[in-house]
């Protein structure tokens, strides 16, 4: 049976805890937040393609997600992942940005991931 489109009790519960965090909580990170379902959670949170930029955003001085990216592009060390890396290298505006040494953690699957989400299957 398909998801029902309407939000649950339980949905509506944890978007309400979720609302009343974010007025007390300074970093927005989802580690930090109340246990959540998966749809409130998309209810209060964008990746980057959905994002249109902290100059264009209503939100935008005061994002989660843009205060990390400010902070990391000032960071002396960033440790990231495979998925991270791969991603921002995509990006107009990279999080990483230039740097003279780049740690990454899970390196090694680094290839398989750039091939499966930049590469094309030829049939």
């Amino acid at each position: 049976e398909p998801p029902s489109p309407r939000s649950s009790v339980a949905d509506l519960a944890a978007l309400d805890a979720l609302l009343r965090w974010a007025r007390t909580t300074r970093s927005g990170d989802r580690s930090q937040a109340p246990p959540t379902t998966e749809r409130a959670w998309a209810e209060v949170s964008t990746d980057s393609t959905g994002c249109p930029g902290a100059a264009a955003c209503p939100f935008g001085r005061e994002c989660f997600a843009e205060t990390a990216r400010a902070t990391a592009r000032e960071a002396d060390v960033v440790v990231t992942n495979h998925a991270q890396l791969a991603h921002d290298l995509l990006r107009p505006q990279p999080l990483l940005g230039e740097r003279e040494v780049l740690v990454a953690d899970e390196v090694h699957e680094l290839e398989a991931h750039l091939s499966s989400a930049w590469g094309q299957e030829v049939a």
